[in-house]
């Protein structure tokens, strides 16, 4: 039976390539870090490492098991917190990242809506790019991104879809464009635009839409590295496009934007949260998914 504790020993071997810095580092001794991998190599009928002067260095199937380490040791702390959230009831640890607008009109109504029901929840909120959320969740640091995708496809991760919102664009109320009887897609190449990064994938969403059209791409007057009420407030007092999710504008429309009738420009999507293939779901995480995809932060314009 391989113990969580040797295979604590191992990879941090294996990281630090050095018996005594790893020792240094789990605050054990030389003596007890050497005797776990030797119970380790023992259950495993193979050496890990080959010892020298020099320090410990991976065998080619000590190589080789390092990423399975990792992933029994995954599953193992995946398996005591689903034990401590059964006997806690109402307690229990959720990691969760997303999008600021997609933290504003997904995700906080969520949380709000659980909290009264599990007081002695533990949350952590991580508000980044999508890209790099979805990295996070791959490699386990977050239970769950919650973040829009424009299309489907692979990326290697559990997906449970929660509803569909739109991109669409934006001006303040009383813009220049309004006074036009019919708008098209060729009225708002040529203006200023605010825009998330060129890297992100509602950039290339929008850019697609324009090249399809043999249009030059809108240009980013100010880029912004997450779509906020704060895109709007920059709305109201500019003439700046802004394309925003359909949802963050609110149940009730607002005075001061106006969304452009373009329907090239209504780009739909899908919000959906994704997490780590295989992850054991947590009785908590299991109601925080229910939640979000009963919630009302998803729109579709008509």
């Amino acid at each position: 039976m391989l113990a969580p504790r040797d295979l604590d020993y191992f990879l941090e071997v294996a990281r630090r390539g050095q018996l005594v810095q790893a020792a240094a580092t789990l605050e054990v001794t030389a003596a007890a870090l050497s005797k776990g991998i030797r119970r380790l190599e023992q259950a495993l009928g193979l050496a890990l490492f080959e010892r020298s002067g020099q320090g410990m260095r991976l065998t080619p199937f000590g190589q080789s098991f390092v990423p399975r380490a990792e992933r029994i040791r995954q599953h193992h702390e995946e398996a005591l917190q689903h034990a401590g959230d059964v006997r806690a009831g109402r307690a229990g640890q959720l990691r969760v990242g997303g999008t600021i607008a997609i933290l504003e009109s997904v995700i906080s109504p969520a949380l709000a809506r659980m909290q009264p029901r599990r007081p002695m929840m533990r949350v952590t909120l991580m508000i980044a790019s999508s890209d790099r959320l979805l990295e996070r969740a791959r490699d386990g640091q977050l239970d769950f991104a919650v973040v829009p995708t424009y299309e489907p496809g692979a990326n290697g991760l559990e997906q449970a879809a929660l509803g569909s919102d739109a991109l669409v664009p934006v001006v303040r109320r009383g813009h220049p464009l309004l006074r036009r009887r019919r708008l098209r897609l060729a009225d708002v190449a040529p203006l200023p635009w605010l825009l998330p990064p060129a890297s992100s994938a509602a950039r290339s969403r929008l850019e697609a839409v324009f090249a399809a059209a043999g249009l030059p791409a809108p240009r980013a007057a100010i880029e912004v590295d997450a779509n906020s009420s704060w895109s709007l407030s920059l709305v109201r007092g500019t003439d700046l496009v802004a394309p925003v999710p359909l949802s963050s504008l609110g149940t009730r429309p607002d005075q001061d934007v106006r969304v452009l009738d373009i329907e090239e420009l209504q780009i739909q999507r899908t919000i959906s949260a994704f997490s780590r293939p295989g992850a054991a779901w947590s009785p908590l995480m299991q109601e925080f998914v229910r939640e979000l995809a009963a919630g009302k932060g998803f729109a579709r314009r008509a």
